[in-house]
């Protein structure tokens, strides 16, 4: 049977500024269910809930129609025992943070409950009231920063997934250790194989002395960054053009650079309208035929050298 909800207090902070915080208690012994409740209640503060569960049973069925910030568990329940208790309450509800509270002083069993994603193994009549709510602040402060590390991390992913542009990771051999779709796609290879590669494999014979010249003073601390357009070796054995932007990753507390992070831009189509411009404008400049370019308005804009030798008409002449 479902226990009462009541007011509590505690200054543990709130898991959403719009809402209370609300700790489900978990117990089926009823001495140690109120005192649990005295312990939460003499911490000052106000507008908080504390609920409570005498089966594990009905803390699932509570779980499902309502938000629980977080779980004080006992093990030891008349439906449920030891870590299977917090396997099954986990795996209803992975999100919310649990703090088991039990009669077993076990050091193997509580490493494994911690291990199985407890936040904290308090027993019994082992500590004070103030323990109990250092234990819940904790868990909820930790919770919280564990969320905010999983939405930036999911962040960075959807990031690095979706980027127009490739973007590796690479070690200090220059070895690539991530690789999102892009540049996979750039160079027609899965990441899978990428990851026993390095740039030197990738990289056309005639830039790779020059780029493991940069790469080697990135590493060195010389320079923190470099941009530079290089060739790629595609997987069919085409020629991949990649406008490279590489940067030293310095890790915090350390002089040592053990990675660089890259974003290169598939450049080949770009180059290739430059080729055909560069062409174009050769064949024009030098052929015999005199020709000239107009605009939409038939204003000639250009002529070629043949255009003046045959007409007699100097470009400035006729520009316009």
């Amino acid at each position: 049977m479902l226990g009462r909800h009541v007011a509590a207090a505690l200054t543990v902070g709130r898991m959403s500024p719009d809402a209370p915080l609300t700790v489900l208690v978990v117990e089926d012994n009823p001495g140690d269910a109120r005192l649990v409740r005295t312990f939460i209640e003499e911490d000052p503060g106000s507008d908080h809930q504390v609920a409570q569960a005498e089966t594990l049973a009905d803390a699932l069925a509570w779980m499902r129609e309502r938000r629980a910030d977080i779980v004080l568990l006992d093990l030891s329940l008349p439906d449920s025992l030891g870590l299977e208790t917090l396997a099954r309450l986990r795996a209803a509800s992975p999100s919310v943070p649990v703090v088991v509270l039990t009669g077993t002083a076990d050091e193997a069993m509580a490493l494994e409950a911690l291990r199985q994603g407890a936040q904290d193994y308090l027993v019994k009549g082992q500590g004070d009231g103030e323990l109990v709510r250092r234990a819940i602040r904790y868990a909820i402060g930790r919770f919280q920063a564990d969320t905010a590390l999983r939405v930036s991390e999911a962040r960075f992913r959807a990031l690095f997934e979706n980027a127009g542009a490739g973007v590796i990771l690479t070690d200090a051999e220059g070895r690539y250790l991530h690789c999102n779709p892009a540049f996979c796609a750039m160079l027609g290879r899965p990441e899978s194989e990428l990851h026993a590669l390095s740039f030197r494999d990738v990289t056309h014979p005639g830039d790779v002395e020059r780029v493991a010249g940069l790469y080697a003073r990135i590493m060195a601390g010389e320079i923190d960054s470099y941009d530079m357009t290089k060739r790629y070796l595609h997987a069919d054995g085409s020629v991949r053009w990649g406008r490279l932007t590489l940067t030293s990753v310095r890790e915090e507390g350390e002089t040592t650079i053990r990675h660089a992070v890259a974003v290169v831009e598939d450049v080949t189509e770009k180059r290739r309208l430059e080729d055909h411009m560069r062409l174009a404008t050769t064949v024009f400049e030098n052929t015999g035929e005199g020709l000239f370019v107009t605009d939409d308005k038939r204003r000639i804009i250009h002529v070629n050298p043949a255009f003046t030798v045959q007409t007699g008409y100097a470009a400035e002449d006729v520009l316009g």
